[in-house]
């Protein structure tokens, strides 16, 4: 019997879609799929995490270097840089007004990372 009201223990709720950059870029974390002005963008796994990771929580906030090197499993800061220049440039090449739109991984200097709105 169950009582109204009461639920048992249940996972943390999941995003069905992450919405960022200007709306130009929606990101699909259970097929983890990314579109781009509506044209999907294919990923390497490795970026595709990093993705993972960065839309994860609060999405808004910047992502320690530290938390997303430990997260991914990465020892090497310059592998962390990469995979972040790789996602942007991903994100870059699927837009059609990539150049007037501000970079959608920022960096904030000395702390880590964060996706643009």
């Amino acid at each position: 019997m169950t009582t109204p009201g009461l639920t048992t223990a249940a996972k943390p709720a999941t995003r069905k879609t992450f919405t960022f950059w200007s709306g130009h870029a929606v990101f699909y974390p259970e097929t983890k799929m990314l579109k781009v002005d509506g044209s999907r963008v294919r990923l390497a796994p490795e970026v595709t995490n990093l993705l993972l990771q960065l839309a994860s929580g609060d999405p808004a906030r910047t992502h320690s270097k530290r938390v997303l090197m430990d997260a991914l499993d990465i020892n090497l800061e310059n592998t962390l840089r990469a995979r972040a220049g790789k996602l942007r440039r991903a994100l870059r090449a699927g837009s059609k007004e990539s150049q007037t739109l501000e970079d959608p991984v920022r960096s904030e200097y000395g702390i880590g990372y964060v996706l643009a709105k």
